[in-house]
């Protein structure tokens, strides 16, 4: 692992600024999942206040990335830092800690209202501040910090929630955005230069719709993340609180330990990225990736064998080991797959056009995210594990087939290299 990138001012205070306000970000959502569940002990409306997180992103992500290119992205990252900071102090003052479900919703719109522009702003200033042939290394090295504060947040979240409550947690996530806004605030930004020939703000938002279809290699890829956040994400984010909590019936704290087992996939997929990245290309490695995924989703096809379910009904430690190795292989796999796609389009889409670009590429994933919400929340309530189940398998034969463009374009190029 390249720490040497450390010595870039600008890239260290960008990697602890995100650390802060993601570690906050995963202690505040793991303690409003406990929150819901106990409040509602319903998996279709625990899914319905995460389908209300991405109805922002729906309507406005393909205008959030025009807008982002047009600002300055230092100081558009320390505002929404701040906002978010000011927001949690007046929700602590106001509520004492004590959430109806008419304020999370506010919440969960105001904060993905807020993504919405901190997303794009963030892909961004990446390229700026680190050259590209230090993409790799640099994506690998920043994710494993953030996921290591992914590690240790969702059982800190649950212990802390299981003993004081929301207000300490709320707390905590107000304070990790105002520090993240002040290493914001130390880091400087190359100014760039932005393209002023035209003012039509309708041709800039379709400029950046064209991006997606001017690589096959990068249509494949994205048509495959839609498919990951319509199936993979949603039976995870949705089925496996519901699964634990609900039905299987853990302690909070083992919650809090198979959620961390998530990041855990994540920090060790960095690692393999620096072990593999000089002996595998980045087509073979994402291959690799897929399979991983396509083999733990046969892993919890075993939840529709009933002499299965009853061993995990009857032991929560067993059902604690099964559910943690599942989400770390799949976070794993995921993890490893995500550090070559962010790399891949990093380096292939136009500096002017990220935030067009990134701001687009969230309001697909949102999309799918909430089709999956809908979906999966709905299967889960009907309490028959096959379905949804099912419905996951389909969906990786899907992603298989979207990444079939990928993988005769990358051999075609191969081929051409070789001539």
């Amino acid at each position: 692992m390249k720490f040497a990138l450390f010595k870039n001012k600008n890239y260290s205070l960008f990697v602890f600024g995100q650390a802060s306000s993601v570690f906050g970000d995963v202690f505040l959502n793991i303690a409003l999942s406990l929150y819901v569940l106990k409040l509602t002990g319903s998996a279709e409306k625990f899914a319905a206040i995460l389908a209300l997180g991405v109805i922002p992103q729906v309507f406005l992500g393909p205008f959030a990335g025009t807008i982002v290119d047009r600002l300055n992205k230092k100081k558009s990252i320390i505002f929404l830092d701040l906002i978010r900071f000011l927001y949690l102090l007046v929700l602590i003052v106001i509520t004492k800690g004590e959430l109806q479900i008419n304020t999370i919703y506010i919440t969960v719109m105001f904060f993905s209202l807020c993504d919405i522009f901190f997303g794009p702003s963030f892909i961004s200033i990446f390229p700026l501040i680190i050259n590209k042939e230090d993409f790799v290394d640099g994506n690998a090295l920043m994710n494993t910090i953030l996921e290591a504060t992914r590690i240790i947040a969702p059982i800190l979240g649950a212990v802390v929630f299981s003993r004081y409550g929301l207000i300490i947690i709320l707390f905590v996530d107000a304070i990790t955005y105002l520090i993240s806004a002040i290493s914001e605030l130390f880091m400087e930004i190359p100014l760039e230069e932005k393209d002023i020939g035209s003012n039509n703000f309708i041709k800039e938002v379709m400029d950046g719709f064209k991006v997606f279809f001017k690589d096959t290699k990068i249509t494949s890829l994205v048509a495959n993340g839609i498919l990951s956040h319509i199936f993979l994400f949603p039976f995870f984010l949705v089925g496996f609180p519901y699964l634990l909590t609900q039905v299987f019936l853990v302690p909070e704290l083992f919650y809090g330990i198979v959620q961390s087992l998530m990041p855990v996939g994540f920090f060790l997929s960095v690692a393999l990225v620096s072990i593999t990245k000089n002996k595998l290309s980045q087509a073979e490695s994402i291959n690799y990736a897929i399979i991983g995924m396509l083999l733990t989703v046969v892993l919890v096809g075993l939840l529709i064998v009933p002499s299965f379910t009853a061993v995990l009904k009857d032991s929560p430690l067993i059902t604690l080991i099964f559910f943690s190795f599942v989400n770390f292989f799949m976070f794993l796999s995921f993890g490893y797959y995500g550090v070559f796609f962010v790399s891949f389009y990093q380096g292939n889409v136009p500096k002017e056009l990220l935030g067009r670009f990134g701001s687009i590429l969230i309001m697909l994933f949102a999309v799918g995210r909430f089709i999956g919400f809908k979906v999966f929340g709905y299967l889960f309530n009907k309490g028959i594990l096959l379905y949804p189940i099912l419905i996951l398998a389909i969906g990786m034969v899907l992603k298989l087939i979207a990444h079939v463009p990928f993988m005769l374009k990358e051999k075609q190029q191969s081929i051409t290299e070789r001539i």
